[in-house]
């Protein structure tokens, strides 16, 4: 279950860049912070992968737009 949950977590991460692409192509600074965001959610759900005592905090379901039985893939 910890990597089902950690590879949903990875799959919308990568969902969010074509988003930050189009931040930076319209030169809007807030893709710095998105970037900095979905690199500590990756660095999360590798931890989570590798560990399953590893609990990932809701704040990042949240910011993902993960729901409940997204999770369990």
């Amino acid at each position: 279950d910890n990597e089902k949950e950690a590879l949903a977590i990875l799959r919308q991460t990568a969902l969010f860049y074509a988003h930050i692409s189009n931040l930076i192509k319209v030169k809007d600074v807030s893709w710095v912070d998105a970037t900095k965001a979905l690199a500590t959610y990756a660095k999360i759900a590798f931890k989570r992968f590798f560990s399953p005592r590893y609990r990932v905090p809701n704040e990042v379901f949240k910011r993902l737009n993960i729901e409940d039985h997204d999770r369990k893939v």
